[in-house]
């Protein structure tokens, strides 16, 4: 019907020599998931999405790829983890190596940040393995706070709390994560600060700075003297200690 001829031709497009028409077609596939999943997507059409998001996912052009990792973000929200896991390895490897392309636009490392975020959230088990690769840029990423809506920064830390969870040693007695959790987590004050106006009963947020409080305090917990180094050389560590009343 047409529903198939619609996918024939924005699969067809992806694939096309000329990266505007594929910057074109996955901005479509975005805004299809998001907006029309359970009304047009099958299984078969989700399989051939992914196979097309990955080759997509390379930096070299990066608009393609920005709207590549967006889709495969949103497609993340609608199938949840089952569907996607036997895709993971394939997926964070190219993930990771665009995410740590040097001067990279901070907006598509932002948008890789989502992603990264909405996959762990889905996918915390299947991500966990990866996360000692990226999970400095991540921090960094999500510290950028590079203009995501607040739904996309809501699920990056949810993800990224999911995965912390998940490797409970991501954090152990390791410096540079210390650090760069510190900064990621100062960034969502910054944004959710008391004094910010938030939507009412925004119990998301509450409940996101709550986990990172307890994320942080553990860490202060199992090695006071390293989280004390650190600490140290942190640049906001007062703000950090006061917005999360550390003990």
């Amino acid at each position: 019907g047409t529903h198939d001829i619609l996918f024939a031709l924005m699969f067809s497009a992806m694939r096309d020599s000329v990266s505007e028409v594929r910057q074109s077609a996955f901005s479509l596939s975005g805004e299809l998931v998001k907006h029309s999943f359970a009304a047009l997507m099958t299984l078969p059409r989700a399989e051939r999405l992914v196979e097309l998001i990955l080759p997509n996912l390379d930096t070299d052009h990066p608009l393609v790829s920005n709207n590549a990792a967006w889709t495969l973000g949103e497609l993340a929200m609608q199938t949840g983890g089952a569907f996607l896991e036997q895709y993971i390895p394939h997926l964070m490897h190219a993930l990771i190596s665009a995410l740590q392309t040097p001067d990279m636009a901070e907006g598509l490392k932002g948008n890789i940040g989502v992603t990264l975020g909405r996959l762990g959230l889905v996918c915390p088990n299947q991500l966990a393995p990866f996360a000692d690769e990226f999970f400095g840029d991540w921090c960094s990423v999500l510290s950028l706070r590079a203009g995501n809506v607040h739904v996309e920064r809501v699920h990056s830390y949810l993800g990224l709390i999911a995965v912390i969870r998940t490797d409970g040693q991501l954090l152990l007695d390791k410096k540079t994560n210390i650090f760069s959790f510190m900064s990621a987590c100062a960034a969502w004050v910054y944004d959710h600060h008391p004094a910010t106006p938030v939507a009412p009963n925004d119990t998301e947020s509450a409940s996101i700075t709550s986990q990172l409080r307890v994320i942080l305090q553990t860490i202060k917990d199992h090695n006071e003297s390293l989280w004390n180094k650190v600490l140290n050389k942190f640049d906001q560590a007062a703000f950090l200690v006061n917005s999360f009343a550390l003990t």
